[in-house]
């Protein structure tokens, strides 16, 4: 249920956020020096060309659909999804559970799924379930991967690229503001480390953000229980 009501909010946040520093300079936006080229590796749309290794990730840019890699850990993730599923584990499932939650490769390379805009709804899912993942390993699993991971993905300087294609700026930004909200919800402490991690201003403000969301969400439960007691 988190995520069916989580996902809309993380997507006005990040919207919200593009828009009102899009007519920036992308050298101001970006934070970082003009001469910078950002680093967006993309895939040839042509199957038979050879693509080097460094260029096979890639998403949506500049309005085309560009091809993304299939991958390498689908069975890992879906056995993942099957087990969100079930109420109750048994004792197989459990080590399967544990296995996946202290994957390394599995952790490292859902975080690398949460940097590639894409249109496709597949790739959409996996990165769905990616932030489910990883969080869960932050906290039962390989937490040293997780948080590695999830920094990664704050300190993500994509959505500050004002030439990249809006539409996969917004996804970007999308996941961005859920991995904030989720990860400074579950360990507020990471609040202070989240801010200094912030590659441009798109970033900050979608951080504001999400700590105005969570303000007002902690403000409205407040309200909620002092009604339930009366």
């Amino acid at each position: 249920m988190r995520r069916v009501v989580f996902v809309p909010i993380a997507l006005v946040l990040a919207w919200w956020a593009i828009s009102v520093t899009r007519s920036l300079p992308s050298s101001t936006e970006a934070g970082r020096d003009p001469a910078e080229k950002p680093q967006t590796p993309v895939q040839s749309q042509t199957p038979v060309q050879a693509t080097p290794a460094a260029t096979q990730v890639s998403g949506v840019e500049m309005g085309r659909d560009i091809m993304v890699q299939p991958f390498q850990f689908q069975k890992e993730l879906t056995t993942y999804l099957d087990l969100q599923t079930k109420v109750f584990l048994n004792d197989v499932e459990k080590r399967e559970r544990e296995d996946l939650l202290h994957n390394t490769l599995l952790i490292r390379a859902l975080g690398a799924r949460l940097k590639v805009a894409s249109r496709s709804m597949e790739v959409m899912r996996e990165q769905d379930a990616a932030i489910d993942l990883i969080l869960e390993a932050l906290k039962e699993g390989d937490k040293t991967a997780a948080a590695e991971v999830l920094r990664e993905v704050v300190q993500d300087g994509q959505v500050e690229d004002a030439k990249m294609e809006k539409t996969a700026r917004e996804q970007l930004a999308g996941l961005k503001a859920e991995v904030l909200y989720q990860w400074s919800a579950t360990n507020p402490q990471i609040a202070s480390n989240l801010q200094t991690w912030l590659p441009g201003p798109v970033s900050k403000k979608i951080w504001d953000n999400v700590v105005r969301m969570q303000q007002s969400n902690a403000a409205e439960s407040a309200a909620e229980g002092r009604a339930a007691s009366h």
